[in-house]
């Protein structure tokens, strides 16, 4: 929970807790491991503008090209990914859709061309929208979750125990944190156990993920706090439908 103790969830707007690869890549955008302009980009900031989040539609502020190009640049540069540089030929402001914590977000984003007609998506808002620009990805165990900010029930779902060749896993023990900034949720590692007439080696399962939704009830309501699993890794939350 430490290193979301500072999360201002009561701030509205909610800060914007993104959990997509930044940034988003197009054709031969996905092999840029850098970039280097080959055009000069606009310095003028467009006007504010107005966006639906989750919790509600607000004025955001937009930066300029160029700051999104700065931002992106750093970002790229901090990457491990092969050093593969391409120029950028030419930049247009549109919006792009990113994946948050509390599901897809239309914003307004830049949208850079680059040598092969590749594209990268830059977020055109102010870095202050968001809860950092780098956050851990999303849970491998909690594949989602559903629930209304102000309901203290939450549905996650996770893996359907496996039932074939004998075996029978449990279904893991589930424990649940909170303090004022996020919830934790806790999944006990799955135990086995064989019945007893047992499969000898050949026994063949299906590899298959099967999900179940399993219901939790919390302290209090869920609201804006960030939802995680026990490794730190993001869950995202969508509304009932």
């Amino acid at each position: 929970m430490k290193a979301w103790e500072s999360f201002p969830e009561t701030i509205t707007p909610r800060p914007i807790v993104l959990t997509s690869d930044l940034p988003l890549r197009e054709g031969t955008g996905k092999t840029a491991g850098r970039v280097d302009l080959g055009v000069p980009l606009s310095t003028s900031e467009p006007v504010d503008t107005e966006v639906a989040l989750p919790d509600g539609s607000a004025m955001l502020e937009q930066i300029s090209a160029s700051e999104a190009y700065e931002d992106m640049q750093k970002r790229m540069r901090a990457s491990t990914s092969p050093q593969v540089k391409l120029f950028v030929t030419g930049a247009k402001l549109t919006t792009a859709e990113y994946m948050s914590d509390r599901g897809l977000i239309t914003l307004p984003s830049w949208r850079f061309t680059v040598m092969g007609g590749g594209v990268l998506d830059w977020p055109a808002v102010s870095p202050d929208t968001f809860w950092h620009m780098r956050v851990p990805p999303a849970s491998p165990r909690i594949m989602r979750a559903q629930a209304l900010a102000t309901s203290s029930a939450i549905t996650i779902w996770i893996e359907e125990p496996r039932r074939a060749c004998g075996l029978q896993e449990k279904m893991p023990e589930i424990q649940v944190l909170e303090s004022a900034d996020v919830v934790i949720v806790a999944l006990s590692d799955k135990a086995e156990r064989r019945s007893r007439s047992g499969h000898g080696s050949d026994c063949i399962t299906t590899a298959d993920l099967r999900l179940m939704p399993v219901t939790i009830n919390l302290r209090s309501t869920l609201n804006n706090r960030v939802l995680l699993d026990d490794e730190g890794y993001i869950v995202r939350v969508a509304r009932p439908e």
